[in-house]
């Protein structure tokens, strides 16, 4: 989710890419936020036993 697990940018783009790199180093709590809710994210939705059963349904 944009600005609350992470920031999407054009990978073009250098510009955003630095302004995004910026903005996280100068906030501790957004990098803290973030990386919560980030691992959260991951946790719920890439478990091991979700992808199992996603696989078992395309075979």
């Amino acid at each position: 989710k944009e600005g609350e697990t992470g920031f999407v940018v054009r990978g073009e783009s250098v510009a955003e890419t630095a302004e995004r790199i910026v903005t996280l180093l100068g906030d501790a709590g957004l990098r803290a936020r973030m990386g919560a809710a980030g691992r959260a994210w991951v946790e719920e939705k890439w478990r091991w036993d979700l992808l199992a059963e996603r696989l078992k349904e395309l075979l």
